[in-house]
């Protein structure tokens, strides 16, 4: 506290930056998480005016990292992509590495349908920036970080492959941080195989090593796991209590993850819903025995805002987030008027209770979307056309448009040897949403050649080479040397 309050006096702007993001770190490992946030979030201000573009933005994902304890995911979110993009254009360093492992660790506690694939997305890519680096301890929290990813996306027998060769690196040494976030991994790693003993013996090891830290945050989401594991409602109810003191919000959505019965305000249904939202193609409300076109722009703008909110795990978009989205030049008084008969004739439409009001606005209410399922289940034979054909949506990001596309680049990729002419069509459709996605393009010409669909390749091939040469990008004049052509170099 002496030192910081010298460098406010003395408008030492850089190392002040520098010590209060030490003293959050450090406030943060002794549980006085509001005054480090309150720090994070000043040496944030005082990095915007520094001139380091690097310093602004490791300030902004050491704020991320105490917003997702405090279950502000969008908040996060929102300053991690921005931190990753700046630190993307400087040669690899170990601050991108951190970026993308917050990232990762983001996704991998947010519970939204969106969260997996992006998890995996941003641990690969963590592992790919470690490498470049070559540093050892970049290398291992990686692959830990991996680890975690790979237990989201389904496949635990690789996160355990992963955190057994972390542990035995570790073996002989007592850094406690590692010991106590690989066993972690390790062991919800075994705890998704279904080997429970394993598993608590485990987050056991993972507890001492919190313990001997004093980081009681850690020590209640690795108790919470245990009280998981050993299905102890009234364990875990107290584990609740504890994060909502605390206003440490991840920890209560984990608790009422794990134990629904917890989630007393949320509100949950066995109602059998027979509405679906089609967002792929042209919008369309589909019950057993009818399929009604979605008409006006202010509708599908509603609709499809109210959907992204859903899928990224958010209950509710705001009347004033709206108003400014859908509205932006409009007197409030009118706007909200305008918003008001908007969700009175999509009532009207699709049923009373396919938009619910909400306490501060509103959101999806008992309705099926062809996007959520695919996202659930990969298959895409529902895309019967682009992601919301037609409609130029405001958005404040790209991530459930990322998301998407890159869940259908993956399932296609598994069509190739099966159904080639399945992935053919999905290849053509990521190509017409990103004229300029090489590894679509690769996708597509790969599924037209195991076809045997020769004359549509060379035409859809050449067409690809006319659109990059706009650009002065230079395709390898024969598709099949560009097959041979890493991606990411051209002729």
């Amino acid at each position: 506290q002496e030192s910081i309050s010298y460098l406010r006096s003395e408008q030492l702007q850089q190392r002040l930056v520098n010590v209060l993001n030490a003293c959050s770190n450090a406030l943060s490992e002794i549980n006085e998480r509001q005054a480090a946030l309150a720090l994070a979030q000043e040496a944030l201000e005082v990095a915007s005016g520094v001139g380091n573009p690097v310093s602004y933005a490791c300030a902004q994902y050491i704020l991320a990292e105490h917003y997702i304890a405090f279950g502000e995911y969008a908040k996060a979110e929102e300053l991690l992509l921005e931190s990753q993009t700046a630190l993307k254009r400087f040669t690899p360093m170990g601050a991108l590495v951190d970026c993308e492992m917050y990232l990762s660790d983001l996704y991998q506690t947010w519970d939204s349908a969106h969260s997996p694939l992006l998890a995996h997305k941003y641990a690969t890519n963590a592992r790919t920036s470690a490498a470049l680096i070559a540093n050892q301890h970049y290398l291992s929290a990686s692959l830990r970080c991996l680890a975690g990813a790979e237990n989201l996306v389904g496949q635990p027998e690789k996160g355990l492959v992963l955190t057994t060769e972390a542990l035995a690196k570790l073996k002989h040494q007592d850094q406690l941080w590692d010991l106590r976030e690989t066993y972690y991994v390790y062991a919800q790693s075994l705890k998704a195989l279904g080997r429970s003993n394993e598993a608590l013996a485990g987050f056991q090891e993972a507890l001492k090593a919190a313990v001997r830290l004093g980081e009681l945050y850690k020590v209640r989401l690795i108790e919470l796991e245990i009280d998981h594991l050993n299905d102890d409602l009234e364990s875990a109810r107290t584990r609740m209590h504890w994060f909502e003191e605390h206003g440490l919000m991840n920890g209560v959505n984990i608790a009422r993850r794990y134990f629904p019965e917890l989630a007393n305000n949320i509100a949950r249904t066995s109602k059998i819903i027979q509405t679906k939202l089609e967002v792929f193609g042209a919008m369309l409300f589909v019950t057993d025995t009818l399929s009604l076109p979605v008409r006006g722009q202010k509708r599908r703008e509603l609709l499809a805002l109210l959907l992204e909110a859903r899928i990224a795990g958010r209950r509710e978009l705001s009347r004033l987030e709206l108003l400014d989205i859908l509205y932006p030049n409009t007197d409030e008084v009118q706007a909200g008027a305008l918003l008001n008969n908007v969700v009175y004739q999509l009532r009207d439409i699709g049923g009373s209770s396919v938009i619910v009001t909400t306490e501060n606005g509103y959101a999806l209410g008992e309705i099926t979307t062809d996007a959520e399922i695919f996202l659930e289940t990969g298959d895409t034979r529902l895309w019967r056309g682009a992601y919301l054909e037609g409609l130029n949506l405001a958005r404040s990001n790209e991530t459930t448009l990322e998301t998407l596309h890159l869940a259908l680049q993956t399932h296609a990729e598994k069509l190739l040897e099966t159904n080639p002419t399945e992935a053919a069509r999905v290849g053509r459709l990521l190509c017409e949403a990103d004229s300029y996605n090489l590894e679509a393009l690769r996708l597509t010409v790969n599924a037209l050649r195991a076809a045997k669909n020769h004359k549509t390749l060379s035409r859809v091939y050449n067409q690809s080479r006319e659109q990059f040469l706009e650009i002065g990008e230079v395709l390898p004049e024969r598709w099949q040397d560009f097959l041979e052509t890493p991606i990411g170099i051209t002729a």
